[in-house]
């Protein structure tokens, strides 16, 4: 697994120029929200550059050369889940320290407020990785990319729709989790956590399955 974590981590070191636009523009466009941005963004690159290494691996026909080594299938499959947790863990964290930053600038952004939203993209990232990985492993790459990107808008119009609810009501995202007392906080955030980790499970299952059935 360390020599294909090794692979996957080159091929993105591969696009250095395009990592670092990436990460000026989640600084300047998140001068302009309330700061929770940054998060979502970040997060979202990670799992789209995860999803970029399986396009990789069919394109260039790498599968066929990978499984003449002496890697199984299944340890491919859990290693794209593996990886995609460091990358966007990796996001969380640089978009953790802009936000920090921001605050320093912004009285519109607080410590507090910060530390407040910043566990809740760790679920949703693993949610993320656990839409953006099977799909292209069970349908293949054209196919499987087109059912993940109906998932993955489905998604996103439900998280924006209530982002859209909240503004109505005066209240961001931020402070709606401000409002919740710290028990009920944590609760939430455990559940959310929870549930999570269940769909990371049963999604890493099946990709498992989808490689071994796989024909290269």
């Amino acid at each position: 697994m360390r020599g294909l974590l090794v692979k996957d981590l080159r091929q993105i070191l591969q696009q250095k120029k395009f990592l670092v636009i990436m990460l000026l523009l989640a600084f300047f466009l998140n001068m302009n929200t309330d700061g929770s941005f940054v998060f979502g963004y970040l997060t979202f690159v990670g799992a789209f550059l995860v999803l970029n290494t399986l396009s990789y691996d069919e394109y260039d026909n790498t599968l066929p050369f990978i499984f003449t080594l002496p890697v199984e299938r299944k340890t491919y499959a859990i290693e794209k889940y593996v990886f995609g947790l460091l990358v966007c863990g990796t996001g969380w964290l640089v978009g953790l320290v802009v936000m920090l930053v921001q605050s320093l600038f912004t009285t519109g952004v607080s410590v507090r407020e910060i530390l407040i939203v910043c566990p809740i993209f760790i679920p949703l990232f693993m949610l993320m990785l656990s839409v953006m990985i099977p799909f292209p492993l069970i349908f293949g790459r054209e196919k499987g990319t087109i059912v993940m990107m109906v998932v993955m808008s489905a998604c996103i119009a439900i998280v924006y729709l209530c982002d859209r609810f909240l503004g109505t009501r005066g209240m961001s995202l931020g402070q709606l989790l401000d409002s919740l007392s710290g028990m009920k906080l944590g609760m939430l955030e455990l559940l959310a956590f929870g549930v999570a980790l269940l769909v990371l499970g049963i999604s890493c299952s099946a990709s498992v399955a989808a490689m071994k059935n796989k024909e290269l």
